[in-house]
């Protein structure tokens, strides 16, 4: 019995075992811990996603630690069992952001809901960087020059950058997009001649319902090389209105017309009066513009609020007998002799 447990074979293989039972035990105890509370530590979280692979392949290479070294088989050990754990970190580094990203987008959500699904853009692009600078660890680890593979892929990245450039641009204006945030998703925006509701913001493309029911799709970069109004982000909107009286209007009936205008609109609570003057002639008429604001962003509530405030005025005008002004010309024709009796009259002469 002494010579089996001074064996080096018998060693390493019951510390394999151990090491895997513990670790297994290990695991259990955290996954249990993961189930058991809804708001877990980030550690807990990551850890619970132990790879069996990984565990195997640690519970190996202590084992082998009790075998008689040899420099081959102490050098392939520790490369199995390095590339086994950087795979087990690129599991957890990914599970770490992905975590991160769910707190991040529960947060924000309660904030801002249709800023959050930006972060899946965000998640993915740290995720690829964190695996890039796992395989290149990895392979530096290996033996492998990695600074000769990283100016060989610079050379092709480049080419390949110039041959997909329109790409890469559009997938760093979303990026630019997810950072300065210009609009999220749910914004009522106007590109140009477009305007609709941002509805997806994707690494490419940016979706717009627009008013009249279909979807406008238009590339990031394009996007942000135009100019764009976000009508939500409005903290009031801004409307004015003109009225038009006849040329004959008296003097007091331009006063009384804008004092009729100043009361309706002052009256409204939802509404922050700004000015009521006449202010021009025309051909045609004697204008007076009125200028006030919807303290809100709600375009549905400014055209309700303007419909009422029109629908008062015009009745009090009905009842005051105020006369809008048409749009109409006078011409005013001259009594001229005709070019027949002009002709006839000199030759009398």
């Amino acid at each position: 019995m002494e010579n089996l447990k001074s064996n080096p074979y018998f060693l390493g293989i019951t510390a394999a075992i151990v090491m895997f039972v513990s670790l297994n035990f290990l695991k259990s105890i955290l996954v249990n811990r993961r189930e058991k509370f809804k708001h877990d530590v980030l550690a807990i979280y990551v850890l619970s996603h132990t790879t069996t692979l990984f565990m195997l392949v640690s519970s190996l290479y202590v084992g082998f630690q009790f075998l008689p070294q040899h420099k081959i088989y102490t050098t392939l050990s520790w490369r199995i069992f390095f590339a086994a754990l950087m795979i087990q970190f690129g599991i957890w580094g990914s599970f770490a952001i992905k975590k991160r990203m769910q707190l991040a987008f529960s947060r924000r959500y309660k904030r801002d809901p249709a800023s959050a699904s930006s972060i899946n853009i965000l998640e993915l692009m740290l995720k690829v960087s964190f695996l890039s600078l796992l395989i290149l660890f990895t392979l530096h680890n290996m033996g492998i020059q990695v600074a000769t593979m990283i100016t060989g892929l610079g050379v092709g990245g480049i080419a390949i950058a110039l041959a997909i450039q329109n790409i890469l641009g559009d997938l760093f204006s979303s990026l630019s997009i997810i950072l300065d945030k210009p609009f999220v998703v749910g914004d009522f925006i106007i590109i140009d001649e477009w305007m609709g509701e941002v509805e997806y913001i994707g690494l490419k493309t940016t979706r717009i319902r627009s008013l009249h029911g279909e979807q406008i799709i238009i590339s990031n970069s394009d996007l942000l090389r135009s100019r764009i109004r976000n009508m939500k982000r409005m903290h009031e909107r801004r409307n004015s209105l003109q009225f038009a009286l006849p040329h004959e209007s008296s003097h007091q009936r331009i006063k009384q017309v804008v004092e009729i205008i100043t009361a309706v609109v002052s009256s409204k609570n939802e509404v922050r009066f700004e000015r009521c003057h006449y202010y021009k002639v025309t051909p045609t008429a004697l204008e007076i513009e009125v200028v006030y604001f919807i303290l809100s962003n709600n375009h549905q509530l400014h055209m309700d609020l303007q419909q009422t405030i029109l629908l008062e005025i015009h009745q009090i005008f009905h009842e005051e007998g105020v006369i809008y002004a048409s749009p109409t010309q006078k011409m005013h024709l001259l009594n001229k002799v005709p070019l027949e009796q002009q002709g006839s009259a000199q030759i009398q002469s």
